[in-house]
């Protein structure tokens, strides 16, 4: 009986850790249904990431994260804010250097509809670095922020890079 509980229990244990390293994919999709992304099973809903955000996802055990805000192109004409996606772009990756201690950004990739940053800096203590994706679609702006620890960022880099480029738009 003892050998039978300790089998159980061991079964449990073992098919509890590989879930975790599940590498099978999942759609997440904003509350609104307007877009998604799809990232590795063992990501979840994280809704305290973002105020703004319309999409919040995050693998809390590994300290991976990422929020999708979306900007109307007419909301931000009528607070004033008429932009180029170039001079948008900029402005979100100088923004959020800017909220980081010894914040850096460098843009390590650029097309006609995507500009994707690097922001590495500090906060409450902690360093981080961020892969910042902005999107021009149509009559709409999207910013994809994906972060994780900046000693962990070249272990996730890839993931976090998918994760970001499988946003699509629902019709």
């Amino acid at each position: 009986m003892k050998l039978k509980l300790y089998f159980v229990l061991s079964l449990l244990i073992l098919s509890l850790l590989t879930g975790c390293a599940s590498k099978e994919d999942k759609t997440f999709t904003s509350e609104d249904g307007k877009f998604s992304v799809i990232a590795p099973s063992n990501w979840a809903v994280d809704i305290d990431l973002n105020e703004h955000a319309s999409l919040e996802i995050s693998n809390i055990f590994r300290e991976k994260y990422l929020v999708v805000v979306h900007e109307s192109k007419q909301e931000l004409a009528d607070v004033g804010l008429n932009m180029s996606f170039n001079e948008y772009s900029s402005l979100i990756a100088e923004n959020m250097e800017n909220y980081l201690t010894n914040g850096k950004s460098s843009k390590i990739e650029t097309t006609d509809s995507k500009i994707r940053w690097e922001i590495k800096g500090t906060t409450e203590d902690i360093d981080i670095t961020y892969i910042l994706t902005t999107l021009d679609k149509g009559d709409s702006f999207y910013q994809i922020i994906a972060w994780t620890l900046t000693s962990e960022y070249k272990k996730f880099e890839k993931e976090l890079t998918k994760i970001s480029d499988s946003f699509t738009e629902n019709q």
